[in-house]
């Protein structure tokens, strides 16, 4: 999904804000947010700053946060001892592995001024692209994210990244998880269906639901690609009494937009998608680190991962109708579901 639109930059509380509608499909879904200036391409140095937001899922429940304390972020950490005395660290790296290109990255900690709560993390770098300064900045953060949940057995997420160009000052990209805000009406017809699920959809219904209710893109991805691992079964079995009823196996097209995933065909979309995300997400194959995907702590690196749940969820929804409708309509698994 792509939506390119205009905001205008306003002040609040000494700082620069910038609020735009979005569609509302984008909801639930992590985007990357690249920022022009009166739309056109902004000509940056190659100085990065990068600032990761940390967040806590299970804050919103337990602890009262102020909605700029979210903004400026949350964790269950304060600095303490020398922490506090630490101006910056020094990372170092190599691009591709050469050391002869050997380089310097500075971190450092942004925290609450009163009570050294950490909030973010940020990262100064300097890099060719942007892409190339996020992806080894990202790799200093998870670390220092891996070792001190090790450590402490406290959850810390990134909730939010972003991305300044740190000569000009001028915000680059942000990536952002959209949350679900949109107020939708219920009728009497949205319920008239409830007691007549037959009994071999309704796990289909039960773990969609599931899917959608999960702010973890790896999760939820876990939960879509299970559903069509069910429906496939339902087919099959639903084949076969078609046929013992010699009725033609013929159900509604689905439609979704062109692209590289969606183009396979529903058999070849499972397949691609276990091949490129499932086996990584699902399983720690410690030979070829590079290729982990499963970092539910990073924002940045569930982006691509997300793109291809929203195929999914639209995908899912359309394959559960036209495998419903091919029930109802050849008298398929008429005796399931109860009234109520």
């Amino acid at each position: 999904m792509e939506f390119k639109g205009s905001a205008k930059v306003h002040e609040e509380k000494g700082k620069k804000v910038a609020k735009f509608s979005i569609p509302t499909s984008f909801q639930g879904h992590t985007f990357a947010v690249d920022f022009s200036i009166n739309g056109d391409e902004q000509q940056i140095s190659d100085d990065y700053r990068i600032e990761y937001i940390l967040g806590n899922s299970f804050a919103n429940d337990q602890i009262s946060l102020k909605e700029n304390e979210l903004h400026e972020g949350f964790s269950n950490l304060i600095l303490a001892g020398k922490m506090k005395e630490i101006e910056h660290i020094s990372c170092y790296y190599a691009p591709q592995n050469d050391k002869t290109q050997k380089r310097t990255a500075k971190l450092y900690f942004k925290y609450r001024d009163t009570t050294y709560q950490l909030q973010r993390i940020v990262v100064e770098i300097k890099e060719d692209t942007v892409d190339n300064a996020l992806k080894f900045s990202s790799a200093f953060v998870q670390q220092f994210l891996d070792i001190l949940t090790y450590k402490k057995g406290v959850p810390l997420e990134v909730r939010k990244i972003e991305i300044f160009d740190r000569v000009s000052g001028n915000p680059l990209r942000n990536y952002v998880q959209i949350p679900y805000t949109s107020i939708v009406e219920v009728l009497p017809q949205d319920l008239e269906a409830a007691p007549h699920i037959p009994d071999r959809i309704k796990p289909l219904l039960r773990i969609f639901r599931e899917a959608v209710n999960s702010n973890n893109v790896f999760y939820r991805f876990l939960c879509l690609f299970r559903l069509f691992e069910g429906l496939q079964k339902i087919r099959a079995n639903n084949n076969v009494e078609a046929k013992s009823k010699g009725v033609p196996l013929t159900r509604d097209r689905i439609q979704v937009p062109d692209n590289e995933l969606t183009r396979h065909g529903f058999p070849g979309l499972i397949s691609n998608v276990r091949e490129k995300y499932r086996l990584n997400i699902a399983h720690l194959n410690i030979d070829d680190y590079e290729r982990l995907l499963l970092d539910p702590g990073m924002v940045g690196n569930t982006h691509s991962i997300d793109q291809a749940n929203a195929v999914l969820i639209e995908l899912s929804r359309q394959a559960i109708q036209a495998e419903w409708k091919f029930m109802q309509a050849n008298g398929i698994g008429i005796n399931e579901g109860v009234e109520t």
